[in-house]
């Protein structure tokens, strides 16, 4: 970096150079100073098309910046003039995350009318729909999704409701995951459910009891489902605890990502609440009495 800014205080427009240093700040995602360094290299050459690219995805992927983005995607498209997949998808999610819902659709269809079994652009469409109170539409792409392939419409289902949740619209997002939970239960649960079965018969004849929690947030009727219903199985949920959490704390100090949409790998925090929550439901079954204050 001392190296490159030496030689660009000798010569401000040694584009080599720039670009060097664009590529430094890059690897080290130094993403605010590649920025300048980018609009420097399309200050001097405003024919470098792929710059706006670049500049439009570290807005977008880096530095939360939808409305530079979109500007940048404009501006390549309007430079290249050759639209594709990836730029009219671009433009279409922005338009929409930025509520210019009309504006989004037009770039959306576009992408559709090519690839009509395109499950990102589908997504977004829905999103579309539903803000739009268009929810035949929404749900005319959900059946289409389920002939093609149900896991798509659980991955579907999952990517809205986790949009719902982010919104604070927590009954909307429920009944997406719901759905969600039924249609994994149906088509991709076969296993689990045989494994589990077969661990209840183990330990049933050896005179222990199983206990089966559930994911957080989840539903712990999916678990019943897997059993006949006459088992002696303690069921673990925690669904109401991460929600009542969820609801007082952010995500990130529960969870550390996003692997599951509505949950994720758990912090400490969060792993606090299952261990809390679990000896709770142990105690209780064997009879001891917890004193909290």
């Amino acid at each position: 970096e001392k190296r490159l800014k030496e030689i660009l205080e000798k010569n401000p427009e040694n584009e080599t150079a720039l670009l060097e240093l664009e590529w430094f700040y890059d690897v080290q995602d130094y993403y605010k100073e590649q920025v300048e360094v980018i609009k420097k290299i399309i200050e001097m050459n405003t024919t470098n098309q792929m710059r706006y690219l670049v500049l439009a995805n570290i807005y977008y992927y880096n530095l939360d910046n939808p409305e530079e983005a979109l500007e940048m995607y404009l501006t390549f498209l309007n430079i290249t003039k050759a639209g594709n997949r990836y730029l009219f998808l671009q433009i279409g999610k922005i338009y929409i995350s930025l509520g210019k819902f009309d504006n989004g659709y037009q770039y959306l269809s576009m992408v559709k009318f090519f690839s009509p079994n395109d499950t990102e652009v589908n997504t977004e469409l829905v999103w579309y729909y539903l803000n739009t109170n268009k929810s035949g539409e929404a749900e005319k792409i959900f059946n289409e999704t389920f002939k093609i392939n149900p896991s798509h419409l659980i991955e579907l289902y999952n990517v809205i409701g986790f949009r719902y949740q982010k919104e604070g619209k927590i009954e909307e997002a429920d009944k997406l995951f719901q759905k969600a939970a039924k249609l994994k239960i149906e088509y991709l649960n076969p296993v689990p459910q045989q494994n589990y079965q077969k661990l209840y018969k183990t330990l049933k004849e050896r005179r222990v009891k199983l206990i089966a929690m559930q994911y957080p947030t989840l539903n712990v009727d999916e678990l019943r489902s897997m059993f006949e219903g006459d088992e002696e199985i303690i069921f673990v949920s925690n669904e109401e605890n991460f929600k009542s959490a969820l609801a007082n704390s952010a995500y990130e100090e529960i969870f550390v990502d996003r692997a599951k949409r509505s949950w994720g790998h758990a912090t400490k925090k969060g792993n606090q609440l299952i261990a809390e929550n679990l000896a709770s439901i142990i105690f209780s079954e064997v009879g001891i009495t917890i004193n909290n204050t």
